[in-house]
């Protein structure tokens, strides 16, 4: 049996035959994730993953200086959640968690059905 192979310049190439690792953070603000989790932040950033961090507004200069893509967090949450890949890892502030019931809802949603 073949192994089907691709080419790294072809264009064709969709991205679902390409993995790219994801990392999506919710967090309260930018501040407690650069303070918290910036190091890791960064790390993965550096190895090729794609970083999201979802906050309810401020300042998104410190994330993007990690590399990181700020996303506000009311305008994504259920759709960033729901459409993860299978290559994403999911990190969320405790003061997030206990604090906003839809997230909550929703990372309970996500860790009892996948």
């Amino acid at each position: 049996m073949a192994t089907p192979s691709f080419n790294v310049d072809d264009k064709a190439a969709g991205a679902g035959r390409i993995l790219r690792y994801q990392l999506n953070v919710l967090a309260s603000t930018a501040e407690d994730v650069v303070q918290s989790a910036g190091g890791w932040l960064y790390d993965r950033a550096r190895a090729g993953w794609d970083v999201n961090v979802f906050v309810a507004g401020g300042d998104p200069r410190p994330l993007v200086i990690l590399g990181a893509t700020a996303l506000d967090l009311d305008e994504g949450l259920l759709s960033m959640v729901r459409g993860a890949s299978h290559g994403a890892a999911l990190a969320v502030s405790a003061d997030l968690l206990g604090a906003d019931i839809r997230v909550r809802d929703e990372i309970l949603r996500v860790l009892k059905h996948g």
